[in-house]
């Protein structure tokens, strides 16, 4: 039998969260505009294009390349229940924007891709 997220009034209406492999949904209170809203930030457009297609019929999904706009759309289009950031290439183009993106609010989940060492910008705290 598969577990269902929690419903009442207090939870945005959502499609049905899939279970992991123990069985679990992981269902996070948010604003109901936040709820299913997702940021896609890379310098790759075959990255930004195929997360978007994964994602797409269950999330309001918003695509941007960091160094076209990535921390206005942050700032101006925000929240968000998810920003995935793919950090590949590392270098200039992250500036400010990985420094905003730890201090997202905690009810946004954060998740960060790379190809190879990728070091945290001197200055930005991680807690």
């Amino acid at each position: 039998m598969r577990p269902t997220p929690p419903t009442g009034s207090d939870l945005p209406e959502r499609r049905p969260g899939r279970p992991n492999k123990g069985g679990h949904v992981m269902t996070v209170k948010m604003s109901a505009d936040a709820a299913t809203r997702v940021l896609i930030l890379s310098e790759d457009a075959i990255v930004l294009d195929q997360a978007r297609l994964q994602l797409e019929d269950r999330f309001e999904v918003i695509t941007a390349s960091a160094a076209g706009g990535g921390l206005r759309v942050l700032e101006e289009e925000g929240p968000f229940a998810l920003v995935l950031a793919d950090l590949s290439p590392d270098g200039p183009v992250w500036d400010g924007i990985l420094e905003r993106l730890y201090s997202l609010p905690s009810d946004t989940a954060l998740m960060l891709l790379g190809n190879g060492p990728i070091g945290v910008p001197s200055g930005v705290s991680l807690h």
